[in-house]
């Protein structure tokens, strides 16, 4: 049994833009991340087929890069609800994964987060209370009933 390929009405990629992450580069962690997010092996394959589709489509685009997805969806090719549906849920998973991944590092228990940004005028933490700044300890060592 021989696979079928289908056509697509997307231009064969041209050279990447200068700045254009590589489309392999983006889509290792991405199909390593949808492996523990999406338990069905199939609709895993289509998405990271589309996402590979877009990738390579918006490196050569030089168009607006804020309208890019629309003007991917927008692309003739597209047949029916049901493909629609999926190259809509595909790059949604995309912008998923680039949000996680912009999300700064969440300190660790014991990390001392010294360089981390305060807002103007906000001292540094006291050593009163080391969750809150200024709060002094309450009275008894802080167990409760304890007199």
């Amino acid at each position: 049994m021989t696979a079928r390929s289908v056509p697509t009405a997307h231009p064969p990629p041209g050279p990447r833009r200068a700045g254009s992450p590589d489309v392999a580069d983006v889509l290792g962690p991405l199909v390593a991340w949808m492996a523990s997010r999406e338990p069905h092996e199939g609709l895993r394959r289509r998405q990271v087929r589309v996402v590979e589709r877009f990738l390579r489509w918006a490196a050569a685009d030089g168009g607006d890069p804020r309208t890019r997805r629309e003007r991917f969806e927008a692309e003739p090719g597209i047949a029916g609800p049901a493909e629609a549906y999926t190259v809509s849920a595909a790059l949604d998973r995309l912008a998923e994964h680039r949000r996680i991944l912009a999300l700064p590092p969440i300190p660790t228990r014991g990390e001392r987060t010294t360089g981390m940004p305060r807002a103007p005028g906000t001292p540094p933490l006291s050593s009163a209370h080391p969750a809150r700044p200024g709060v002094p300890r309450p009275v008894g060592g802080g167990r409760r009933g304890a007199t």
